[in-house]
């Protein structure tokens, strides 16, 4: 649900990372746009790279299919 919190424990190799996330849904940010008084004009899905890390490829296979970051350009309404 939006605004859920959740841990992330990732790793890498011999490391690990520990970190805390949350989800937010498009609406969410669109919401987050409009009461800003921002109109969005772009917005990119970007996807990972393909795999190279061979320490991660496996993780980097399973996010391929999936956005990681949310790229939004928007401009100040009139």
């Amino acid at each position: 649900s939006s605004g859920q919190k959740y841990v992330v424990n990732k790793h890498l190799g011999e490391n690990s990372i520990i970190f805390e996330n949350f989800h937010w849904t498009l609406t969410d940010y669109m919401e987050c746009l409009r009461n800003a008084n921002l109109i969005l004009t772009h917005i990119d899905e970007c996807k990972p790279p393909h795999p190279t890390d061979k320490i991660d490829q496996e993780y980097n296979i399973k996010r391929r299919d999936y956005p990681t970051y949310l790229v939004s350009v928007a401009k100040k309404a009139l």
